[in-house]
């Protein structure tokens, strides 16, 4: 099958608009006001791994050492998450000096080591797992049954977690990610499993009807719905369980629609792309200085805010073509 150019998933390039949006609103913490929000938005960060994995699996079937292809790739964005904990050094020190204030210096250390080499501070542990994902990927390449176990495996201890057990298992699985990795966001759970999933899109792409692409619709509308009617009032079983549901379906609605064109040119999908990118990397930083520095509260204004910060950042990094700095932002030309 003829591997397509990136220009013809126009609505990829879209929807990682919208997803950066509901990222903003994630961190805004809308969804402890109006308990739609996390229904809809929890698929975002599993959306960009399926995104990920989809056009990594691409590069590969062009590479001739898909080994060494992941290792860059997991090693470049290493690089990108590693200069973005630098700038959050302080942040992330003085919250472990705040919370443990009777600690010795040593375990203070120790929390802050932790924190950046296996917790990560949103949403920046995207990029951590994603890294972490993509060279798991390398080691399972060429042993797909292998990468069934693990996504499977994955997506089952994803749901057992975010049901809140209380027996033996429910209390070990909770005791063992929460030590190690602090929260349900890791590569066991959402990095991995969307990852191979997004790249099993890549090597099974196929085009549908009009009537199959309604069908994947409605699903996708149907399991929002339902999320929000079994649980209207606890927002933890909003998460990776329904999240990761509708970003398959969203992203599987994307690659169906690839066969109708949208007429958007490349340029106009790069620079899609690029403003998801910024959004996302930079929406914390710009709400902190709205919030805390300027005394902005007003919901509506702080997110079109750090939307519009998002974007003048990004013309301003292509303006300027500096190459480490697009780097650190994920900026393309």
């Amino acid at each position: 099958m003829k591997v397509k150019a990136i220009r013809e998933y126009e609505m990829i390039d879209v929807a990682r608009v919208l997803c950066a949006c509901m990222v903003v609103l994630i961190h805004m913490g809308f969804g402890n006001s109006i308990a739609i929000i996390p229904c809809v938005t929890r698929q975002a960060v599993p959306f960009f791994f399926l995104t990920s994995g989809f056009f990594l699996a691409k590069k590969l079937k062009g590479s001739g050492n898909a080994l060494r292809t992941c290792w860059r790739y997991a090693l470049s964005v290493l690089l990108v998450y590693a200069v973005w904990m630098i700038i959050w050094l302080p942040s992330i020190i003085c919250d472990a000096l705040a919370e443990h204030q009777n600690a010795s210096l040593f375990y203070v250390v120790c929390i802050v080591l932790r924190r950046i080499l296996t917790a990560g501070i949103a949403p920046y542990w995207y990029l951590l797992v994603l890294a972490e994902g993509a060279m798991v990927l390398a080691l399972i390449i060429n042993r797909k049954w292998l990468g069934w176990v693990f996504c499977v495996c994955g997506l089952i201890l994803n749901t057992l977690y975010c049901m809140n057990l209380e027996d033996a298992v429910g209390s070990m699985i909770h005791r063992v990610f929460y030590t190690v990795f602090s929260w349900e966001n890791n590569v066991i759970m959402s990095g991995f499993p969307m990852l191979f999933i997004g790249a099993l899109f890549s090597q099974n792409e196929r085009t549908a009807g009009s009537l199959k692409l309604l069908a994947v619709a409605l699903m996708y509308i149907g399991v929002i719905v339902a999320a929000f009617l079994l649980y209207p009032s606890d927002n933890a079983l909003y998460g990776l369980p329904f999240g990761q549901t509708e970003a398959v379906l969203l992203f599987a609605f994307c690659i169906m629609l690839s066969r109708f064109s949208t007429g958007l040119s490349r340029d106009m999908c790069v620079l899609f792309r690029n403003i998801s990118s910024v959004i996302f990397l930079t929406h914390t930083v710009m709400l902190k200085i709205i919030g805390e520095c300027l005394h902005v509260w007003d919901p509506l204004i702080r997110f079109a805010a750090a939307i519009a910060c998002g974007i003048l950042i990004m013309i301003t990094v292509r303006t300027v073509k500096w190459k480490p700095l697009m780097k650190v932002f994920m900026v393309k030309n």
